[in-house]
């Protein structure tokens, strides 16, 4: 997308981020004392770990719950973050049918964050492009954590998500 604005002859060279694999490997001590602490049980669980912020997609993730629990019952949704979001993330959690299958963490502790990822069974961040694609998600480096973590990810199409993730 660039080539056209760097003069011919210039070599890019794409540098990818990446993440420290040892933190995010899978961890079944934080699973099971994370899923504790939210009374999650054996249920199963599909957690989103962000920014709390209408480009991630969250709200998505809240309105067709409802759906996810008819075809799975039981299922939790957990969503850990905070952000300008987070109350009306909350409103729309409260007025779901399906309201104490959701869970709103708030901020956590980074160390804990891989503890998050494990705890999952499934790891969604549905992101968007938002305001005429001046808003989009960066790398997702949240993606690559849960993948770390042995979770499979389900992403948006919006920047550097489609990159980070690959179907199947």
């Amino acid at each position: 997308k660039l080539r056209p604005f760097i003069p011919e002859g210039t070599e890019l060279v794409r540098l990818n981020s990446g993440i420290d694999v040892e933190a995010f490997r899978p961890d079944p001590r934080a699973r099971k004392e994370l899923r504790a602490r939210y009374h999650l049980g054996e249920a199963p669980v599909v957690v989103c770990v962000s920014r709390l912020v209408h480009r991630k997609g969250q709200d998505t993730l809240i309105r067709v719950w409802p759906r996810v629990v008819e075809r799975v019952p039981g299922a939790r949704l957990v969503i850990v973050g905070s952000g300008p979001y987070a109350k009306q993330l909350d409103r729309m959690r409260r007025d779901s049918p399906v309201a104490d299958s959701v869970v709103l963490t708030g901020e956590v502790a980074a160390a804990e964050l891989a503890g998050h990822d494990a705890m999952a069974d499934v790891f969604a961040m549905p992101c968007r492009t938002r305001n005429g694609g001046l808003d989009v998600e960066g790398l997702g480096i949240v993606y690559l954590e849960a993948s770390a973590a042995g979770v499979p990810v389900i992403a948006g199409d919006s920047g550097g998500a489609p990159e980070t993730v690959h179907e199947g």
